[in-house]
């Protein structure tokens, strides 16, 4: 009977690790439990008249809770209706965080769940940060509560607010700043007082004269040299560490260098933004070798989107999103340009970020990919609810 149905006989094959559990010998989770059943059905040998959704009640016989067989369903909505029911390990709440391969199929829903993502993480690795409440009318599409969203901003930077690190040096700085115009202004006041009465007694105290020459040089002298040294005062003074920003995701399609990004939201560049280490795919083998932090990949510098790793998928565009609050940079790629981040889920002591493109036909979200974002993005997101999110992407505007 194994011969005929299971196609994997090695020791190492989900049939015989699911037989082990059942019969004592290993002891799995529940979710790797799950994951190990899913993959064993998925192995089964299968004519052409059994469907997906088959074999989603097939695995519902593990499950304690049962739904009637419906023929009208799909694979997702059978997994959906027993995670619904069988809500222990909240199952699509997890899937929704998930971060499929490309080259897995995102319909088949078994595959999702039994593989590891693109961020070389299992079902069990993601906590949720949502509930489903439902599912809705469209193929794949859930009803989202409790979770957060972040807008996406894609028209132009916003006018920054933040706070400094205030040492001796911007101390000395701002000093510079302020008090060069004070001295000119005094010493063209001294001048401008005391001019009249000279100039009215030609003949008066001279050295009275001479010490007023001297003392408005003095002050005019003192305010031109700080004067000359505003410019480089003023760098020293809204340059530096930062220690606090307005927080916003900003997105804008395509790459550019990090040295002009900053220039464009600070107005020159002193290291204050960095890639993301472990945002993306694309951070993988951009990291710093001793700090947590990426760097930039040699196909942003030389502006060849087509060298990037990994490489950029059919009908899929690069994109970059700039977080002001957390002063880090992420390059994704997806069909449509995202629209909103929803917090679903944290893995690997970071959020789980799913960015979602709108529809407005028929006010759907629709899930573009899925990026890993600081955990401070929690309090600067908003809550949400019932939102309707759909797992795959649209194929209509």
């Amino acid at each position: 009977m194994t011969s005929r149905y299971w196609k994997d006989k090695s020791e190492e094959s989900p049939a015989r690790i699911l037989a082990e559990h059942y019969t004592g010998t290993t002891t799995l989770s529940r979710l790797e439990l799950l994951s190990t059943a899913i993959t064993a059905l998925s192995n089964r040998y299968t004519s052409k008249d059994h469907t997906g959704a088959d074999t989603a009640y097939a695995f519902m016989g593990l499950l304690h809770y049962r739904v009637d067989p419906d023929p009208t369903d799909d694979i997702f909505q059978v997994v959906a209706r027993l995670s619904l029911l069988n809500d222990n390990d909240r199952l699509i709440e997890r899937m929704v965080a998930m971060f499929p391969s490309p080259i897995t199929d995102s319909r088949n829903v078994f595959k999702v769940l039994a593989e590891q993502d693109q961020y070389k993480t299992h079902l069990w690795d993601v906590e949720p940060r949502c509930t489903v409440v439902g599912l809705g009318d469209e193929p794949s599409t859930v009803i989202l509560d409790e979770c957060r969203a972040v807008p996406i901003r894609w028209k132009r930077f916003p006018r920054m607010t933040y706070k400094r690190h205030m040492g001796m040096k911007k101390s000395i700085a701002e000093l510079f700043v302020r008090s060069g115009a004070w001295w000119m202004i005094t010493g063209y006041s001294l001048a401008f007082t005391y001019a009249p009465f000279f100039i009215a007694n030609p003949g008066g105290e001279e050295k009275l004269y001479k010490y007023l020459v001297g003392v408005i040089g003095i002050f005019v002298g003192v305010g031109l040299l700080l004067s000359c040294l505003a410019p480089h005062a003023v760098l020293r003074l809204f340059g530096g560490q930062v220690l606090e920003s307005t927080p916003h995701l900003v997105g804008l399609e395509g790459t550019m260098p990090i040295k002009q990004l900053e220039k464009i939201i600070f107005g020159d560049s002193r290291g204050r933004l960095t890639y993301e280490p472990s945002s993306t795919p694309f951070s993988f083998d951009n990291r710093d070798p001793i700090f947590r932090k990426g760097e930039e990949p040699d196909w942003v510098s030389k502006s060849q989107p087509e060298l990037a790793n990994p490489p950029l998928l059919e009908k899929h565009h690069i994109f970059t999103l700039v977080d002001t609050g957390n002063l880090t940079v992420s390059i994704f790629q997806a069909k449509r340009p995202p629209t909103v981040a929803l917090i679903c889920g944290t893995e690997g002591g970071m959020l789980r970020a799913v960015l979602c493109s709108w529809r407005f036909a028929n006010d759907c979200l629709y899930k573009e990919t899925v990026i890993r974002v600081q955990t401070s993005t929690w309090e600067q997101a908003k809550p949400a609810g019932w939102l309707k999110l759909s797992l795959v992407g649209r194929s209509v505007d």
